[in-house]
């Protein structure tokens, strides 16, 4: 008898200790989950122009996937810019978008550095455009800017219309 309940013992210390290995395992790959997908996030704000829902040309340099975003307060959407390098020399190229007297609305900006454009090529960003909880119901007037060093190049109206 005696060997049985030893046996039983080690029987229930092994069960408990893999359930903590399993409970150690689950919280460990959240953890890397959630460290490595926001890096993730940032690496696809800039993506290659092909990518892009609406591929800016020759004749449209300058594009955005949408001139009217609908959104609701506490809402984040994305707009995507494209531009296309129509020049015979690489540019450095930085987006800026910006919404004027627009309180409550965030734009997560990814192109605060430049980036390199090829003759003849297309390259493209991914914005995103958060509201709070505060926003004003409204229309904002917004801008996304692609600046070569400190002249702006290209520029594209649209508009964020919170309900």
């Amino acid at each position: 008898m005696r060997g049985k309940k030893g046996a039983l013992d080690v029987s229930i210390n092994s069960i408990v200790v893999i359930i903590f290995a399993i409970i150690m395992l689950g919280m460990g790959i959240a953890f890397i989950r959630g460290m490595f997908g926001g890096i993730g996030g940032q690496v696809n704000d800039i993506i290659k122009g092909s990518q892009l829902e609406k591929v800016p040309t020759i004749d449209n340099p300058f594009t955005l996937s949408t001139m009217q975003l609908d959104m609701a307060r506490k809402e984040t959407k994305v707009l995507e810019v494209g531009y296309y390098n129509s020049e015979n020399a690489p540019k450095q190229i930085t987006l800026d978008v910006s919404c004027s007297s627009a309180t409550g609305i965030s734009i997560k900006n990814p192109g605060t550095a430049a980036r390199t454009v090829a003759p003849s090529d297309t390259i493209g960003w991914r914005v995103s455009i958060t509201t709070a909880s505060t926003t004003v119901s409204d229309t904002y007037s917004c801008t996304a800017k692609a600046k070569e060093a400190t002249a702006e190049k290209k520029y594209q109206d649209f508009f964020i219309t919170v309900s």
